[in-house]
Protein backbone atom coordinates (compact mmCIF):
# COMPACT_ATOMS: atom_id res chain seq x y z
CA UNK A 1 0.00 0.00 0.00
CA UNK A 2 1.12 3.13 -1.10
CA UNK A 3 2.18 6.09 1.66
CA UNK A 4 2.49 9.56 1.10
CA UNK A 5 3.84 12.19 3.94
CA UNK A 6 2.28 15.36 4.82
CA UNK A 7 5.10 17.38 6.18
CA UNK A 8 7.41 17.09 9.23
CA UNK A 9 5.48 14.95 12.11
CA UNK A 10 1.81 15.41 10.53
CA UNK A 11 0.77 11.27 10.25
CA UNK A 12 1.14 8.95 7.58
CA UNK A 13 -1.50 9.02 4.48
CA UNK A 14 -2.44 5.78 3.21
CA UNK A 15 -3.26 4.93 -0.63
CA UNK A 16 -6.53 4.64 0.15
CA UNK A 17 -7.21 8.20 1.59
CA UNK A 18 -7.31 7.29 4.99
CA UNK A 19 -5.02 8.90 7.68
CA UNK A 20 -3.24 5.90 9.69
CA UNK A 21 -3.70 6.18 12.95
CA UNK A 22 -1.68 3.06 14.26
CA UNK A 23 1.71 3.73 12.18
CA UNK A 24 3.43 5.81 14.60
CA UNK A 25 2.36 9.11 12.95
CA UNK A 26 2.01 12.59 14.61
CA UNK A 27 -1.96 11.49 14.60
CA UNK A 28 -1.39 8.76 16.90
CA UNK A 29 1.66 10.62 19.20
CA UNK A 30 1.21 11.03 22.66
CA UNK A 31 1.01 14.51 21.74
CA UNK A 32 -2.43 14.25 19.87
CA UNK A 33 -3.76 10.86 21.72
CA UNK A 34 -6.11 11.27 25.34
CA UNK A 35 -6.02 8.61 27.59
CA UNK A 36 -5.08 6.40 24.75
CA UNK A 37 -7.78 7.74 21.94
CA UNK A 38 -6.87 9.12 18.83
CA UNK A 39 -8.85 12.45 17.76
CA UNK A 40 -12.02 12.05 15.86
CA UNK A 41 -11.79 15.58 14.30
CA UNK A 42 -8.64 17.47 13.22
CA UNK A 43 -9.15 21.03 12.00
CA UNK A 44 -5.84 22.72 11.35
CA UNK A 45 -6.81 26.01 9.79
CA UNK A 46 -3.33 27.42 10.25
CA UNK A 47 -2.08 24.68 7.74
CA UNK A 48 -5.56 24.04 5.57
CA UNK A 49 -5.20 20.44 6.90
CA UNK A 50 -8.30 18.76 8.13
CA UNK A 51 -9.09 15.54 9.01
CA UNK A 52 -12.19 13.52 9.41
CA UNK A 53 -13.59 10.09 10.43
CA UNK A 54 -13.94 7.72 7.29
CA UNK A 55 -17.31 5.56 6.64
CA UNK A 56 -17.50 1.90 7.71
CA UNK A 57 -18.78 -0.65 4.98
CA UNK A 58 -22.82 -0.72 4.27
CA UNK A 59 -24.59 -2.35 6.94
CA UNK A 60 -28.22 -2.43 4.97
CA UNK A 61 -29.00 -5.35 2.53
CA UNK A 62 -30.77 -4.30 -0.14
CA UNK A 63 -30.46 -0.55 0.29
CA UNK A 64 -30.59 0.41 -3.63
CA UNK A 65 -33.53 -2.46 -4.27
CA UNK A 66 -31.97 -4.56 -6.88
CA UNK A 67 -33.52 -7.06 -5.16
CA UNK A 68 -36.80 -5.54 -5.56
CA UNK A 69 -38.60 -5.32 -2.06
CA UNK A 70 -36.74 -7.85 -0.20
CA UNK A 71 -35.94 -7.12 3.52
CA UNK A 72 -38.29 -3.98 3.30
CA UNK A 73 -41.90 -3.93 5.27
CA UNK A 74 -44.59 -1.45 4.76
CA UNK A 75 -45.99 -0.18 7.67
CA UNK A 76 -49.59 0.29 8.05
CA UNK A 77 -51.56 2.34 6.03
CA UNK A 78 -48.66 2.21 3.45
CA UNK A 79 -47.90 0.15 0.13
CA UNK A 80 -44.81 -0.25 -1.36
CA UNK A 81 -43.71 -0.83 -5.12
CA UNK A 82 -40.38 -1.41 -6.47
CA UNK A 83 -40.18 0.25 -10.32
CA UNK A 84 -36.96 0.13 -12.19
CA UNK A 85 -34.90 -0.11 -9.02
CA UNK A 86 -36.80 2.35 -6.64
CA UNK A 87 -39.32 2.44 -4.21
CA UNK A 88 -42.35 3.93 -4.99
CA UNK A 89 -44.16 4.47 -1.15
CA UNK A 90 -47.71 5.53 -1.42
CA UNK A 91 -50.23 6.86 1.35
CA UNK A 92 -53.51 4.44 1.67
CA UNK A 93 -54.75 6.28 5.14
CA UNK A 94 -53.97 9.59 6.47
CA UNK A 95 -50.96 10.07 9.09
CA UNK A 96 -47.54 9.25 8.64
CA UNK A 97 -46.59 6.59 6.18
CA UNK A 98 -43.55 4.52 6.05
CA UNK A 99 -41.56 1.43 4.88
CA UNK A 100 -38.58 -0.02 7.09
CA UNK A 101 -35.97 -2.37 6.91
CA UNK A 102 -33.69 -3.72 9.40
CA UNK A 103 -30.42 -2.63 10.37
CA UNK A 104 -27.83 -4.56 12.76
CA UNK A 105 -26.13 -1.95 14.50
CA UNK A 106 -23.60 -1.23 17.72
CA UNK A 107 -25.16 0.55 20.65
CA UNK A 108 -23.49 3.88 21.44
CA UNK A 109 -21.98 4.09 17.80
CA UNK A 110 -22.16 7.14 15.49
CA UNK A 111 -23.50 6.28 11.90
CA UNK A 112 -24.37 7.62 8.89
CA UNK A 113 -27.98 7.41 7.31
CA UNK A 114 -28.76 8.88 3.72
CA UNK A 115 -30.82 8.26 0.50
CA UNK A 116 -31.87 9.79 -3.09
CA UNK A 117 -34.81 11.30 -3.07
CA UNK A 118 -36.20 11.17 -6.68
CA UNK A 119 -39.71 12.20 -6.02
CA UNK A 120 -42.34 13.73 -3.42
CA UNK A 121 -46.37 14.86 -3.85
CA UNK A 122 -45.76 15.62 -0.13
CA UNK A 123 -43.14 16.83 2.03
CA UNK A 124 -40.68 13.22 2.52
CA UNK A 125 -37.34 11.93 4.05
CA UNK A 126 -35.58 9.60 6.01
CA UNK A 127 -36.04 8.60 9.38
CA UNK A 128 -34.77 6.04 11.81
CA UNK A 129 -36.91 4.03 14.31
CA UNK A 130 -37.16 1.86 16.98
CA UNK A 131 -39.32 -0.81 15.57
CA UNK A 132 -41.31 -1.57 12.31
CA UNK A 133 -44.37 0.60 13.43
CA UNK A 134 -42.65 3.00 15.78
CA UNK A 135 -42.49 7.05 15.74
CA UNK A 136 -39.37 8.65 14.49
CA UNK A 137 -36.36 8.36 16.08
CA UNK A 138 -34.46 10.66 13.99
CA UNK A 139 -34.82 11.94 10.56
CA UNK A 140 -33.63 14.30 7.46
CA UNK A 141 -35.70 17.56 7.11
CA UNK A 142 -38.85 16.69 5.18
CA UNK A 143 -38.60 17.52 1.72
CA UNK A 144 -39.68 17.96 -1.47
CA UNK A 145 -37.01 18.41 -3.91
CA UNK A 146 -35.40 15.84 -5.39
CA UNK A 147 -31.67 14.90 -4.01
CA UNK A 148 -29.72 13.19 -1.89
CA UNK A 149 -30.38 13.84 1.79
CA UNK A 150 -28.31 11.85 5.10
CA UNK A 151 -28.55 12.10 8.76
CA UNK A 152 -26.58 11.17 12.11
CA UNK A 153 -27.51 9.16 14.99
CA UNK A 154 -26.26 7.27 17.40
CA UNK A 155 -27.70 3.34 18.37
CA UNK A 156 -29.82 2.86 20.80
CA UNK A 157 -30.31 -0.83 20.58
CA UNK A 158 -28.87 -3.26 18.31
CA UNK A 159 -31.60 -3.58 15.39
CA UNK A 160 -32.99 -0.21 14.07
CA UNK A 161 -35.05 0.00 11.21
CA UNK A 162 -34.66 2.55 8.44
CA UNK A 163 -36.53 4.08 5.47
CA UNK A 164 -38.09 6.37 3.68
CA UNK A 165 -41.53 8.35 5.09
CA UNK A 166 -44.37 10.45 4.49
CA UNK A 167 -44.91 13.26 7.12
CA UNK A 168 -48.18 13.88 7.74
CA UNK A 169 -49.47 12.58 4.73
CA UNK A 170 -52.83 12.80 2.80
CA UNK A 171 -54.17 9.37 1.24
CA UNK A 172 -52.80 8.95 -1.93
CA UNK A 173 -49.29 10.79 -1.47
CA UNK A 174 -46.23 9.50 -2.69
CA UNK A 175 -42.75 9.13 -2.49
CA UNK A 176 -39.89 7.76 -4.26
CA UNK A 177 -36.68 6.38 -3.02
CA UNK A 178 -34.01 5.01 -3.88
CA UNK A 179 -30.53 4.52 -2.86
CA UNK A 180 -30.73 4.02 1.13
CA UNK A 181 -27.84 3.61 3.35
CA UNK A 182 -26.68 3.08 6.85
CA UNK A 183 -22.30 3.00 7.16
CA UNK A 184 -20.45 3.31 10.30
CA UNK A 185 -18.62 6.33 11.15
CA UNK A 186 -15.58 5.36 12.49
CA UNK A 187 -14.01 7.49 15.05
CA UNK A 188 -10.80 5.93 14.96
CA UNK A 189 -9.73 6.08 11.28
CA UNK A 190 -9.35 9.54 10.10
CA UNK A 191 -9.72 10.71 6.40
CA UNK A 192 -8.64 13.43 4.04
CA UNK A 193 -10.92 16.13 4.32
CA UNK A 194 -11.21 19.88 2.79
CA UNK A 195 -12.70 22.87 5.05
CA UNK A 196 -15.91 22.73 3.21
CA UNK A 197 -16.71 19.40 4.74
CA UNK A 198 -16.15 21.00 8.02
CA UNK A 199 -18.14 23.67 8.01
CA UNK A 200 -21.09 25.27 5.97
CA UNK A 201 -19.85 28.84 5.88
CA UNK A 202 -21.74 31.87 4.67
CA UNK A 203 -20.38 35.49 4.48
CA UNK A 204 -22.30 37.89 1.82
CA UNK A 205 -19.76 40.62 1.53
CA UNK A 206 -17.58 40.97 -0.23
CA UNK A 207 -14.92 43.65 -1.24
CA UNK A 208 -16.12 45.09 2.82
CA UNK A 209 -13.68 42.13 4.07
CA UNK A 210 -10.29 43.00 4.04
CA UNK A 211 -7.46 40.22 5.15
CA UNK A 212 -3.28 40.47 5.55
CA UNK A 213 -2.22 37.72 3.16
CA UNK A 214 1.10 35.86 3.54
CA UNK A 215 3.27 38.52 1.80
CA UNK A 216 1.79 40.99 4.26
CA UNK A 217 -0.21 42.97 1.61
CA UNK A 218 -3.99 44.03 2.37
CA UNK A 219 -6.81 42.59 0.41
CA UNK A 220 -10.29 42.30 -0.33
CA UNK A 221 -10.66 39.94 -3.47
CA UNK A 222 -13.31 37.23 -1.88
CA UNK A 223 -16.11 35.74 -3.08
CA UNK A 224 -19.12 35.82 -1.62
CA UNK A 225 -18.92 32.61 1.19
CA UNK A 226 -15.31 32.68 0.98
CA UNK A 227 -13.88 31.61 4.00
CA UNK A 228 -11.39 34.76 5.21
CA UNK A 229 -7.71 33.72 5.73
CA UNK A 230 -5.53 36.02 7.27
CA UNK A 231 -2.00 36.14 8.27
CA UNK A 232 -1.14 37.19 11.88
CA UNK A 233 1.73 36.29 14.38
CA UNK A 234 2.95 34.51 11.12
CA UNK A 235 0.26 32.10 11.22
CA UNK A 236 -2.34 31.41 8.82
CA UNK A 237 -5.63 31.98 10.50
CA UNK A 238 -9.29 32.27 9.85
CA UNK A 239 -11.16 35.35 10.72
CA UNK A 240 -14.15 35.94 11.61
CA UNK A 241 -16.29 38.99 12.39
CA UNK A 242 -19.39 39.59 13.18
CA UNK A 243 -21.78 42.35 10.91
CA UNK A 244 -19.81 46.05 11.26
CA UNK A 245 -20.46 49.49 9.70
CA UNK A 246 -17.72 52.19 9.22
CA UNK A 247 -19.52 55.00 9.17
CA UNK A 248 -17.28 57.04 7.44
CA UNK A 249 -17.43 58.06 3.99
CA UNK A 250 -14.15 58.21 1.61
CA UNK A 251 -12.27 56.37 5.09
CA UNK A 252 -9.37 56.36 2.81
CA UNK A 253 -9.03 59.01 0.16
CA UNK A 254 -7.41 62.33 1.75
CA UNK A 255 -8.02 63.82 -1.41
CA UNK A 256 -11.48 64.25 -1.19
CA UNK A 257 -13.56 66.97 -0.32
CA UNK A 258 -14.80 65.11 2.92
CA UNK A 259 -11.82 65.92 4.59
CA UNK A 260 -10.80 69.11 5.88
CA UNK A 261 -7.19 70.18 7.02
CA UNK A 262 -5.99 72.82 9.17
CA UNK A 263 -2.40 74.14 8.34
CA UNK A 264 -1.62 70.54 6.77
CA UNK A 265 -1.74 69.11 3.18
CA UNK A 266 -1.29 66.21 1.12
CA UNK A 267 2.87 65.99 0.04
CA UNK A 268 2.44 62.42 -1.73
CA UNK A 269 0.31 59.71 -1.96
CA UNK A 270 1.34 56.10 -2.29
CA UNK A 271 -1.24 54.48 -4.17
CA UNK A 272 -0.54 50.77 -3.31
CA UNK A 273 0.74 51.16 0.15
CA UNK A 274 -0.62 48.42 1.74
CA UNK A 275 -1.86 46.54 -1.38
CA UNK A 276 -3.41 46.83 -4.32
CA UNK A 277 -6.05 50.02 -4.36
CA UNK A 278 -5.10 51.00 -0.71
CA UNK A 279 -3.10 54.11 -0.74
CA UNK A 280 -1.25 56.19 2.23
CA UNK A 281 -0.54 59.78 2.35
CA UNK A 282 2.34 61.87 3.71
CA UNK A 283 0.94 64.41 5.25
CA UNK A 284 3.23 67.64 6.35
CA UNK A 285 2.66 70.78 8.21
CA UNK A 286 2.44 74.72 7.08
CA UNK A 287 5.18 77.12 8.02
CA UNK A 288 2.63 78.77 9.87
CA UNK A 289 1.65 79.15 13.31
CA UNK A 290 -1.40 77.97 14.15
CA UNK A 291 -3.14 74.53 14.37
CA UNK A 292 -1.87 71.53 12.68
CA UNK A 293 -4.96 69.09 11.95
CA UNK A 294 -6.96 66.66 9.99
CA UNK A 295 -10.77 66.72 10.56
CA UNK A 296 -14.03 66.18 8.61
CA UNK A 297 -16.13 68.57 6.80
CA UNK A 298 -19.02 69.42 8.46
CA UNK A 299 -21.51 67.59 6.20
CA UNK A 300 -19.12 64.08 6.38
CA UNK A 301 -19.25 63.86 9.80
CA UNK A 302 -20.60 60.64 11.10
CA UNK A 303 -23.72 60.45 13.66
CA UNK A 304 -23.49 59.13 16.90
CA UNK A 305 -25.70 58.24 18.97
CA UNK A 306 -26.64 58.70 23.38
CA UNK A 307 -25.73 55.71 25.42
CA UNK A 308 -23.49 53.86 22.18
CA UNK A 309 -19.70 53.24 22.68
CA UNK A 310 -17.78 53.76 19.99
CA UNK A 311 -14.40 53.05 18.52
CA UNK A 312 -12.37 55.94 15.97
CA UNK A 313 -9.47 53.78 14.26
CA UNK A 314 -6.65 55.45 12.62
CA UNK A 315 -3.87 54.16 10.54
CA UNK A 316 -1.20 56.05 11.31
CA UNK A 317 2.66 56.00 10.76
CA UNK A 318 5.15 59.27 12.34
CA UNK A 319 7.38 60.95 10.33
CA UNK A 320 8.94 63.81 11.68
CA UNK A 321 6.01 63.57 14.38
CA UNK A 322 4.91 61.60 17.03
CA UNK A 323 2.85 63.19 19.65
CA UNK A 324 -0.96 63.36 18.54
CA UNK A 325 -4.05 65.09 19.98
CA UNK A 326 -7.22 63.31 19.18
CA UNK A 327 -10.58 65.24 20.55
CA UNK A 328 -14.03 64.92 20.02
CA UNK A 329 -17.26 66.23 20.87
CA UNK A 330 -19.11 62.86 22.24
CA UNK A 331 -19.79 64.05 25.18
CA UNK A 332 -21.50 67.03 24.34
CA UNK A 333 -18.14 69.35 25.15
CA UNK A 334 -14.85 68.27 23.97
CA UNK A 335 -12.79 65.73 25.23
CA UNK A 336 -9.04 65.09 24.09
CA UNK A 337 -5.85 62.65 24.84
CA UNK A 338 -2.49 62.59 23.53
CA UNK A 339 -0.93 59.85 22.18
CA UNK A 340 2.71 58.99 21.07
CA UNK A 341 2.28 56.73 17.42
CA UNK A 342 6.31 55.61 17.74
CA UNK A 343 6.35 54.13 20.91
CA UNK A 344 2.76 53.68 21.37
CA UNK A 345 1.96 54.94 24.38
CA UNK A 346 -0.67 57.47 25.95
CA UNK A 347 0.17 60.81 27.04
CA UNK A 348 -0.39 62.22 30.79
CA UNK A 349 -2.01 65.35 29.43
CA UNK A 350 -5.34 65.57 27.97
CA UNK A 351 -8.52 66.95 28.83
CA UNK A 352 -10.97 64.85 30.33
CA UNK A 353 -11.16 60.73 30.89
CA UNK A 354 -13.62 59.44 28.38
CA UNK A 355 -11.86 58.24 25.90
CA UNK A 356 -9.60 55.37 26.18
CA UNK A 357 -7.22 54.29 23.77
CA UNK A 358 -5.88 51.07 22.17
CA UNK A 359 -2.83 50.06 20.02
CA UNK A 360 -2.60 47.13 17.50
CA UNK A 361 -0.48 46.65 14.47
CA UNK A 362 -1.22 48.00 11.19
CA UNK A 363 0.46 46.55 7.93
CA UNK A 364 3.37 48.07 6.60
CA UNK A 365 4.73 49.20 9.71
CA UNK A 366 1.82 51.26 10.53
CA UNK A 367 -0.10 51.33 13.75
CA UNK A 368 -3.66 51.02 14.35
CA UNK A 369 -4.81 53.66 17.06
CA UNK A 370 -8.15 53.36 18.27
CA UNK A 371 -10.09 55.68 20.20
CA UNK A 372 -12.99 54.37 22.42
CA UNK A 373 -15.69 56.35 23.83
CA UNK A 374 -19.25 56.11 24.82
CA UNK A 375 -21.69 58.85 23.06
CA UNK A 376 -23.60 61.07 25.61
CA UNK A 377 -25.38 63.01 23.09
CA UNK A 378 -27.12 62.45 19.84
CA UNK A 379 -25.13 64.54 17.26
CA UNK A 380 -22.38 64.29 14.27
CA UNK A 381 -19.21 63.30 15.41
CA UNK A 382 -16.63 66.21 15.43
CA UNK A 383 -13.34 63.92 16.19
CA UNK A 384 -10.10 66.02 14.78
CA UNK A 385 -6.37 64.70 15.08
CA UNK A 386 -3.91 67.16 15.83
CA UNK A 387 -0.52 67.27 15.52
CA UNK A 388 1.88 68.34 17.97
CA UNK A 389 5.38 68.90 19.28
CA UNK A 390 5.02 67.01 22.93
CA UNK A 391 2.72 65.09 25.91
CA UNK A 392 0.77 68.10 26.58
CA UNK A 393 2.20 70.63 24.46
CA UNK A 394 -0.87 72.46 23.38
CA UNK A 395 -2.44 72.87 19.36
CA UNK A 396 -0.63 76.09 18.89
CA UNK A 397 3.02 76.05 17.31
CA UNK A 398 4.94 76.96 14.01
CA UNK A 399 4.85 73.80 11.64
CA UNK A 400 7.65 72.41 9.95
CA UNK A 401 7.36 71.69 6.17
CA UNK A 402 9.53 68.48 6.88
CA UNK A 403 7.43 66.95 9.40
CA UNK A 404 4.01 65.62 9.63
CA UNK A 405 3.15 62.04 9.66
CA UNK A 406 1.56 59.43 7.46
CA UNK A 407 -2.18 58.03 6.77
CA UNK A 408 -3.59 55.03 5.69
CA UNK A 409 -7.42 55.39 6.68
CA UNK A 410 -10.22 56.25 9.66
CA UNK A 411 -12.54 53.72 10.81
CA UNK A 412 -15.99 54.83 12.88
CA UNK A 413 -17.63 51.82 14.15
CA UNK A 414 -19.78 50.99 17.33
CA UNK A 415 -18.36 49.03 19.74
CA UNK A 416 -15.24 48.63 22.91
CA UNK A 417 -12.52 46.92 20.00
CA UNK A 418 -11.59 47.41 16.59
CA UNK A 419 -12.47 45.21 14.04
CA UNK A 420 -10.79 44.72 10.53
CA UNK A 421 -10.21 47.73 7.70
CA UNK A 422 -13.76 48.50 5.82
CA UNK A 423 -13.05 50.40 2.96
CA UNK A 424 -15.70 53.17 2.06
CA UNK A 425 -16.06 55.80 -0.57
CA UNK A 426 -19.37 58.21 -0.84
CA UNK A 427 -21.15 56.17 1.87
CA UNK A 428 -21.15 53.74 4.96
CA UNK A 429 -20.52 50.34 4.49
CA UNK A 430 -21.51 47.40 6.27
CA UNK A 431 -19.47 44.01 6.75
CA UNK A 432 -21.82 41.46 6.78
CA UNK A 433 -21.75 38.76 9.60
CA UNK A 434 -19.50 35.35 8.86
CA UNK A 435 -21.05 32.36 10.04
CA UNK A 436 -19.05 28.93 10.53
CA UNK A 437 -21.64 26.13 11.57
CA UNK A 438 -19.75 22.86 12.15
CA UNK A 439 -20.80 20.10 9.31
CA UNK A 440 -23.39 17.69 10.11
CA UNK A 441 -20.97 14.84 10.67
CA UNK A 442 -18.64 16.98 12.83
CA UNK A 443 -21.89 18.51 14.90
CA UNK A 444 -22.95 15.09 15.52
CA UNK A 445 -19.68 13.78 16.88
CA UNK A 446 -20.46 16.69 19.10
CA UNK A 447 -23.68 15.90 20.06
CA UNK A 448 -22.45 12.48 21.39
CA UNK A 449 -23.42 11.58 25.01
CA UNK A 450 -19.28 11.94 25.67
CA UNK A 451 -16.75 14.10 23.69
CA UNK A 452 -13.69 16.38 24.53
CA UNK A 453 -12.92 20.03 22.37
CA UNK A 454 -9.71 21.84 21.73
CA UNK A 455 -9.76 25.03 20.34
CA UNK A 456 -6.87 27.27 19.40
CA UNK A 457 -7.98 30.75 19.35
CA UNK A 458 -6.86 34.57 19.43
CA UNK A 459 -9.74 36.99 19.85
CA UNK A 460 -9.77 40.59 19.48
CA UNK A 461 -9.92 42.36 23.16
CA UNK A 462 -13.59 43.00 23.83
CA UNK A 463 -15.08 44.29 27.09
CA UNK A 464 -18.71 42.46 26.29
CA UNK A 465 -19.69 39.20 26.64
CA UNK A 466 -18.34 36.30 23.77
CA UNK A 467 -18.57 33.11 22.31
CA UNK A 468 -15.83 30.76 20.93
CA UNK A 469 -17.49 27.84 19.96
CA UNK A 470 -21.72 28.20 20.21
CA UNK A 471 -24.36 25.84 20.54
CA UNK A 472 -28.73 26.91 20.56
CA UNK A 473 -28.60 29.78 22.39
CA UNK A 474 -27.83 30.60 24.96
CA UNK A 475 -25.55 27.88 25.29
CA UNK A 476 -21.60 28.54 25.09
CA UNK A 477 -19.67 25.19 24.85
CA UNK A 478 -16.35 27.83 25.28
CA UNK A 479 -17.14 31.33 26.04
CA UNK A 480 -18.12 33.82 28.50
CA UNK A 481 -21.16 34.33 30.26
CA UNK A 482 -20.57 37.49 31.74
CA UNK A 483 -18.58 36.40 34.45
CA UNK A 484 -15.31 38.14 33.02
CA UNK A 485 -13.88 34.35 32.67
CA UNK A 486 -13.68 32.00 29.96
CA UNK A 487 -16.61 29.59 30.75
CA UNK A 488 -19.05 26.95 30.01
CA UNK A 489 -22.47 27.92 29.96
CA UNK A 490 -25.40 25.43 29.30
CA UNK A 491 -28.24 27.88 29.73
CA UNK A 492 -28.55 27.49 33.80
CA UNK A 493 -25.40 27.25 35.17
CA UNK A 494 -22.02 28.50 34.45
CA UNK A 495 -18.34 26.47 34.80
CA UNK A 496 -16.08 28.98 34.87
CA UNK A 497 -11.80 28.94 34.83
CA UNK A 498 -9.88 31.20 36.34
CA UNK A 499 -8.46 32.90 33.77
CA UNK A 500 -10.52 36.28 32.28
CA UNK A 501 -11.62 37.48 29.17
CA UNK A 502 -10.90 41.14 27.62
CA UNK A 503 -7.73 42.24 27.02
CA UNK A 504 -6.11 38.71 28.32
CA UNK A 505 -7.99 37.06 24.71
CA UNK A 506 -5.78 38.86 22.54
CA UNK A 507 -2.76 36.54 23.27
CA UNK A 508 -2.81 33.05 21.38
CA UNK A 509 -5.24 30.81 24.11
CA UNK A 510 -6.42 27.23 23.99
CA UNK A 511 -9.54 25.85 25.60
CA UNK A 512 -10.88 22.39 26.32
CA UNK A 513 -14.26 21.35 27.18
CA UNK A 514 -14.48 18.27 28.24
CA UNK A 515 -17.63 16.01 29.29
CA UNK A 516 -19.67 12.87 29.73
CA UNK A 517 -23.03 11.42 31.56
CA UNK A 518 -21.00 12.52 34.92
CA UNK A 519 -20.59 16.16 34.06
CA UNK A 520 -18.34 18.66 32.37
CA UNK A 521 -14.48 19.83 32.63
CA UNK A 522 -13.11 22.96 31.37
CA UNK A 523 -9.39 24.34 31.00
CA UNK A 524 -8.03 27.56 29.20
CA UNK A 525 -4.33 28.88 28.75
CA UNK A 526 -4.03 32.49 28.08
CA UNK A 527 -0.60 32.06 26.42
CA UNK A 528 1.32 30.33 29.41
CA UNK A 529 -1.63 31.50 32.12
CA UNK A 530 -3.91 29.40 33.65
CA UNK A 531 -4.13 25.38 33.20
CA UNK A 532 -6.76 24.90 36.29
CA UNK A 533 -9.57 23.07 35.81
CA UNK A 534 -12.84 23.62 36.82
CA UNK A 535 -15.18 20.99 36.53
CA UNK A 536 -19.05 19.78 38.17
CA UNK A 537 -21.76 17.57 37.30
CA UNK A 538 -23.65 19.39 35.22
CA UNK A 539 -24.28 18.96 31.44
CA UNK A 540 -22.60 21.55 28.73
CA UNK A 541 -25.69 22.69 26.45
CA UNK A 542 -27.78 22.34 23.86
CA UNK A 543 -25.34 20.81 21.22
CA UNK A 544 -28.29 20.25 18.58
CA UNK A 545 -26.60 23.18 16.55
CA UNK A 546 -22.91 24.60 16.94
CA UNK A 547 -20.82 27.10 15.42
CA UNK A 548 -17.30 28.52 15.55
CA UNK A 549 -16.81 32.01 17.10
CA UNK A 550 -21.18 32.49 17.53
CA UNK A 551 -24.20 30.96 18.66
CA UNK A 552 -26.96 29.77 16.68
CA UNK A 553 -29.31 33.53 17.19
CA UNK A 554 -26.87 36.53 16.98
CA UNK A 555 -26.92 39.91 18.74
CA UNK A 556 -28.00 38.18 21.70
CA UNK A 557 -25.18 37.76 25.23
CA UNK A 558 -22.83 35.70 24.96
CA UNK A 559 -22.33 37.56 21.58
CA UNK A 560 -19.51 36.64 18.92
CA UNK A 561 -16.34 35.75 19.22
CA UNK A 562 -14.77 38.10 16.63
CA UNK A 563 -11.20 37.37 15.98
CA UNK A 564 -8.70 34.56 14.55
CA UNK A 565 -9.03 31.08 14.97
CA UNK A 566 -6.30 28.42 14.74
CA UNK A 567 -7.09 24.43 15.40
CA UNK A 568 -10.31 22.88 16.31
CA UNK A 569 -9.60 18.88 17.15
CA UNK A 570 -12.40 16.34 19.16
CA UNK A 571 -11.93 13.17 20.68
CA UNK A 572 -14.62 10.78 21.21
CA UNK A 573 -14.01 10.47 24.88
CA UNK A 574 -14.09 12.83 28.03
CA UNK A 575 -9.99 13.53 28.90
CA UNK A 576 -9.25 12.89 32.66
CA UNK A 577 -9.00 16.51 34.17
CA UNK A 578 -4.84 16.04 34.59
CA UNK A 579 -4.95 14.67 30.76
CA UNK A 580 -6.62 18.01 29.47
CA UNK A 581 -4.62 19.93 31.38
CA UNK A 582 -1.64 18.71 29.61
CA UNK A 583 -3.57 18.79 26.25
CA UNK A 584 -4.28 22.43 26.71
CA UNK A 585 -1.29 23.99 26.91
CA UNK A 586 -0.93 26.10 23.72
CA UNK A 587 1.65 24.99 20.68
Amino acid sequence: MGKLRLGRRRGIWLGDGTLSLSQGGWWSSTAMRLDGAAPSVVIDLNNDRYALPTLGPEMLVNGDFSQGAVGWVANSGTTLAVVNGSAGVTATSAGTSSIAAAVNVTVGSLYRVSGRLISATSAAGLAIMTAVNAGTFASTTPALTAGVYEFYFVATQATMYVGPRIFSAAVGAATTWDDVSVREVQLNRLTRAAFAECFTFSASSTVARTYIDKAGIMRNDLAADQPRFGWKAGKRRLLLEDTATNALTQSGNLLDAAWSFFFLSVASVDANKFGPGFPAFTLRENATNGVHALGRAGSARPAIISGQSYVDTYCLAADGREWLLYENNATGSYKSVYVNIATRTVGANGFGSAISVKFTDGPAGFVLVSFVFTSTVNSALDGSLFLTTGDGAGKNYVGDTAKGIQFGWRQVETGSAPTSYIPTAGSAVTRTIETARFSPLVEAIIQRAAATIRVQYQLYEQTNVQRVIGGVNPTALVGDSGVGRVSNWNGSTTLATAVGQGASLIVPTSSIIAWNAAGRSLVTYLGPAGGVVASDGNQPGDRSLVYLGRGSVVGVNPGYGDGFYDTVTIWPIRGADASIQALAVPA
